[in-house]
């Protein structure tokens, strides 16, 4: 769903009072039932683009009075519920997906991935709350019932694995799918593989940001142009951030602290603003004796930081810079 200006011409909106009301013929104006959904389509995009999800799924439902089975309306649907993400959305959203993902249409097949994904989460939370009471269930055996509830968690982790790689399949390059592979292995618990994908994610985002770089060198770029690759280039950075920090978390879960650093330092180099990346890289330069470094890393994260002076983190932040100052002290650092 690209933000991408109207195509159609004037004359058109011109048919916006008859057009918002659904017909099945053309009109006076000469407006048909298709020129009508692709206006519909559009507005709906448009407003999507601009976070107004309410007025962009009534677009498409308006669309979709005309047509039914108009597919580039259902997949906007189903798009829109899974980003509105509550439970009964996601449901509508699996359906939609399911259906035009028999087709190998690789859109819906990402879609469905990342609905059966949330689904899964959903599932494990309530199985949690189950288990410790936190919410009442029928069942006279909660924690059958909790079981019963993270059976379906890992049925829908499965298949949205499953899903993922399909789309890999079809798009080798797929940069959603590699970064919900890395998420889904980790919900599944196979750490190494979320590392593999990680990996794998940061290889295929480097080369998007260099190929976006390349295209801004592009002469005659119109200022429209040059402002789509320039979002496109920071939209690829933050994601090679992101991924680096998730890689983080993860080889910090297996205990591989000096890895886990490098994964910090390398977000950090992509945006040096990040207070909290300072933080984390600290506390693992204390666990790893790296004294000096965890120092410079303290006091930088007290120099960015926005939090107040009497937060814990930062608190804990000075305490630690203190141990620090001290310990090197007795070093002659």
């Amino acid at each position: 769903m690209s933000n991408r200006p109207l195509s159609r011409p004037f004359a058109l909106l011109l048919a916006l009072a008859a057009f918002v009301a659904p017909a099945c013929k053309t009109d006076e104006g000469g407006v048909t039932d298709e020129q009508r959904i692709t206006l519909h389509r559009e507005f709906a995009r448009k407003y999507y683009d601009a976070g107004e999800f309410a007025q962009a799924e009534h677009q498409v439902n308006l669309g979709l009075e005309l047509d039914d089975e108009d597919q580039g309306l259902l997949l906007m649907k189903a798009w829109m519920r899974l980003r509105a993400g509550g439970r009964d959305d996601l449901f509508v959203a699996e359906k939609l997906f399911r259906e035009q993902a028999r087709a190998k249409d690789y859109r819906a097949l990402l879609g469905l991935a990342e609905t059966r994904e949330r689904q899964g989460v959903l599932y494990r939370e309530s199985a949690e709350k189950v288990e410790n009471g936190q919410t009442a269930t029928r069942a006279t055996d909660p924690k059958r019932r909790g079981a019963e509830l993270r059976h379906d968690a890992a049925a829908a982790w499965k298949e949205a694995r499953e899903s993922y790689l399909a789309v890999l399949e079809a798009r080798p390059s797929e940069v959603p799918a590699f970064n919900g592979l890395q998420r889904v292995c980790v919900l599944e618990g196979d750490l190494e593989a979320s590392l593999g994908w990680s990996r794998q994610l940061l290889d295929v985002a480097e080369v998007e940001i260099e190929f976006w770089k390349s295209d801004l060198q592009r002469p005659n770029l119109s200022a429209l142009e040059e402002g789509e690759l320039r979002r496109r280039l920071q939209a690829s950075s933050r994601l090679l951030a992101a991924t680096h920090l998730t890689a983080a978390t993860t080889l910090l879960a297996l205990d591989r602290k000096a890895a886990a650093a490098e994964q910090l330092s390398a977000a950090l180099a992509l945006d040096p603003s990040r207070a909290e990346v300072y933080s984390r890289r600290a506390q693992l330069y204390v666990e790893l004796g790296r004294l000096r470094e965890a120092r410079e890393d303290l006091q930088q994260f007290i120099k960015l930081s926005a939090l107040g002076l009497e937060h814990p983190d930062m608190k804990r932040a000075a305490d630690m810079l203190v141990e620090c100052q001290r310990q090197l002290g007795a070093f002659g650092g």
